[in-house]
């Protein structure tokens, strides 16, 4: 799966292709959920966003 991290309006990750594990652990870090709460997110729409940063994560499955 390919991810895309942006953090402080900079994208430090840019469509970077990695495991599931890897992808829900950066997600989580990012986000500042658990694991479980971010998959039900990035299930939803594939991305999740830091209220209190406004930090983002983009999943894309190919």
């Amino acid at each position: 799966m390919n991810i895309t991290v942006v953090v402080d309006g900079n994208e430090i990750l840019e469509d970077v292709n990695v495991a599931v594990p890897v992808a829900l652990h950066l997600a989580a870090q990012v986000c500042g959920n658990s694991i479980g709460v971010i998959a039900q997110d990035l299930r939803a729409d594939g991305t999740c966003t830091n209220t209190s940063t406004g930090d983002t994560f983009q999943i894309d499955q190919r």
